[in-house]
């Protein structure tokens, strides 16, 4: 039971056109914007960042005393403590050590002599000197273990401005 449809006259149809196409269709086919959203925003923002900034002016210059040194009479600075650390390799193959060297001379027993030499360099490279710096230069191919190893041993002898130098 279905119903038959019965077929459409064009000049029956209803087309339906909606306001927006009257109102385009009337002023002439151009669209307007509405400005007034934009204007709102524009001053929620402008109220937004003048509430929101400090107009206080910059920091200048902080007045401090420092103490005058003469040139003639400061110290002259201090070369840092250098630890070198160069690959050596054993007799099994892949195997491989640490050649230890501080200040350009060889640690006779590698890392495990490292502590008292450093220890014997008190006098020269006090520990508790702010300016006495340590620079350990680990090779590229030196194994970490004796990188960290070197490290935990210049801590132990007291240095604690310890620093890292790549070295090729």
């Amino acid at each position: 039971m279905s119903a038959k449809k019965a077929p459409v006259n064009p000049q029956e149809t209803v087309h339906h056109e909606s306001a927006r196409k009257k109102r385009r269709a009337a002023s002439g086919g151009a669209g307007t914007v509405n400005m007034t959203p934009m204007i709102d925003v524009t001053f929620l923002l402008l109220i937004f960042f003048i509430v929101g900034t400090n107009f206080n002016p910059p920091e200048g210059v902080l007045a401090s005393k420092l103490p005058e040194v003469d040139p003639n009479n400061a110290p002259p600075p201090r070369a840092p403590l250098e630890i070198a650390l160069q690959p050596v390799t054993g007799d099994k193959p892949g195997e491989v050590s640490a050649r230890v060297l501080v200040n350009n001379q060889e640690v006779p027993g590698g890392v495990a002599d490292l502590a008292s030499v450093l220890n014997s360099m008190h006098g020269a490279f006090p520990p508790d000197d702010p300016s006495t710096a340590v620079i350990i230069k680990p090779a590229a191919n030196v194994p970490w273990q004796f990188v960290l190893q070197a490290y935990n041993l210049t801590l132990v002898s007291g240095y604690r401005q310890v620093s890292w130098m790549i070295s090729g």
